[in-house]
């Protein structure tokens, strides 16, 4: 999982735009779609994010923006759809059309 991250947070800085995941969660089997990583703190396994509901929230209605902040042992699966790349209970799958 943390190499996935540091993919995308690598990506993220050499390209300037924003990398858009889907991550579905263990705890009830929730999905937070177009979430963007903000940031990896490698000791203790945490991401930082935000959804783009959320960003837009901020920046059109002026509201204060709620981050997420996710553990990787709550993280079932990260689905990176530009690089047909998923990651699903501690493997990393490749997805071919």
């Amino acid at each position: 999982m943390e190499a996935i991250v540091n993919q995308i947070l690598a990506q993220q800085e050499e390209t300037g735009h924003k990398i858009l995941v889907d991550i579905r969660l263990f705890n009830g089997n929730i999905l937070l779609r177009s979430f963007h990583i903000l940031g990896l703190d490698p000791g203790t396994e945490i991401i930082t994010g935000i959804t783009a509901q959320e960003e837009y929230a901020h920046a059109k209605e002026g509201r204060d923006p709620q981050y997420c902040v996710l553990e990787f042992s709550e993280i079932k699966e990260l689905s990176y759809p530009e690089l047909d790349l998923e990651y699903q209970a501690g493997a990393l799958v490749y997805k071919s059309a």
